[in-house]
């Protein structure tokens, strides 16, 4: 019974999308297409993005605050990298060195 009723909702919902596409058809054919359009939006992005390039250099909160800060966050970034780097390579070591520790014992 419930697997009814989903498929009369399923169905009326396609029906009512179709009437819905096939009432704008008219409108949609009356709309004036022009491959402009699209490089105009383009264009209009791009100069958007310039002007907030442009404010963010000029900005000196951003290069005192901002980007000290980054630099900073940055090198100790590096220093934890490296001291893990060096931990993980003793333990390389170690391990080697308890596997040629058992094969010569093995082989006594």
């Amino acid at each position: 019974m419930i697997i009814i009723v989903f498929q009369i909702v399923f169905g009326l919902s396609i029906l009512g999308i179709l009437f819905i596409v096939f009432r704008k058809i008219p409108s949609l054919l009356e709309y004036e297409r022009t491959g402009s359009e699209k490089v105009l939006i383009y264009k209009n992005l791009q100069e958007r993005w310039k002007k907030v390039k442009e404010k963010a250099e000029a900005s000196e909160f951003l290069h005192e605050a901002i980007i000290l800060k980054t630099e900073k966050v940055l090198r100790k970034t590096k220093i934890i990298l490296l001291k893990l780097d060096n931990f993980l390579a003793k333990r390389a070591d170690r391990l080697k060195e308890r596997v040629k520790k058992r094969k010569r014992e093995n082989r006594e």
